[in-house]
């Protein structure tokens, strides 16, 4: 027996073709000598039942009881190997494809021509290539799997295409994934988290409600309008106090008047710390939010005695 009856029964695939050149380029009798291996007549047939090798070919050889350890092993080096070189060929060509084939898009989502190629990404949805400024398609990832109403459910939604408002499908979402990895660009912690649940959105929704609760929280504090976030910062200083012993009442820290609106802003930071006491699922979290809120308030009152209830005085700028 020679090392070319191992393929001469199954049908030429590219696959098959590397195979062949693989065992063609091993001593197979050498092999066989040195592990006193000498004959096994019914090989090709035991290997190659389907006349093919296919998805199941490691275990048919791995199960099969007739082909000894080191045949097993010398014939699976040699799949891996024209497993290796196949794939190689096969991402070269289609990277040429796909290079080749015409872009759908021209502009970002912000109708603004895209920028260096390193900022941009070309994804293939539904046989059709669409090319995403990569910052697009992060915001996209983000804002899809933060959504949340009134900060109680979770309610991420599918990532679609802005271009046809279709969802992508896993393959899609699973390229993405991996060119983000070999971007410039860093992949979202929960974009890998979704990836761990193989893009599950009810899966994802139950085990990491916690993590996307804080992310909703941040990304509400981050998107706040001028008018908006002070409001917040007023219901804040309203809301956050400490306990009086002598009128046995909870009292805020101190107040807030009309004409100091235009100071509020240096006050947004806490927002962040104030949302979270008020929503995390994370009781601990919430607890040690809390904590640094009102620490951060008592220094600022501290070296800010005034502040609040005389009009028109110019208060310090808060410190870091």
């Amino acid at each position: 027996m020679n090392e070319f009856h191992l393929v001469n029964t199954f049908v030429e695939t590219p696959i098959a073709i590397f195979f062949k050149h693989a065992i063609k380029n091993r001593p197979f009798n050498t092999f066989c000598a040195s592990n006193n291996v000498f004959g096994i007549p019914d090989l090709p047939f035991l290997l190659f039942e389907s006349n093919n090798i296919g998805p199941s070919f490691e275990n048919k050889l791995t199960n099969n009881v007739f082909v000894p350890p080191q045949i097993k092993t010398y014939v699976l080096a040699a799949y891996v190997e024209s497993k290796k070189q196949w794939w190689t060929i096969r991402r070269a060509v289609v990277r040429y494809a796909r290079r080749r084939r015409r872009s759908q898009t021209s502009t970002d989502l912000s109708l603004e021509p895209f920028g260096a190629l390193s900022t941009q990404m070309d994804v293939f949805d539904q046989g059709k290539k669409y090319t995403f400024k990569i910052s697009d398609l992060l915001n996209l990832i983000h804002n899809s799997l933060t959504r949340v109403t009134e900060f109680i459910c979770c309610e991420p939604v599918a990532i679609k295409n802005p271009y046809t408002g279709l969802e992508f499908g896993k393959p899609t979402l699973y390229s993405i994934y991996l060119m983000l990895r070999e971007s410039s660009y860093s992949v979202p912690p929960l974009f890998g988290f979704f990836l761990e649940m193989d893009f599950d959105l009810k899966n994802f929704s139950i085990k990491y409600e916690t993590i996307l609760r804080d992310y909703a929280i941040k990304s509400y504090v981050d998107n706040l309008t001028l008018s908006n976030r002070r409001t917040e910062i007023r219901n804040m200083f309203s809301v956050v106090g400490l306990f009086n012993p002598f009128s046995n009442k909870c009292e805020p820290i101190f107040r807030i008047c009309v004409a100091f609106s235009e100071e509020l802003d240096q006050f947004t930071p806490w927002l962040h710390l104030y949302f979270l006491h008020l929503y995390s699922l994370n009781t601990y979290y919430a607890h040690i939010s809390f904590r640094k809120l009102v620490k951060k308030m008592l220094r600022f009152r501290e070296e800010n005695p005034t502040f609040g209830m005389i009009k028109g005085k110019k208060t310090k700028k808060l410190s870091t």
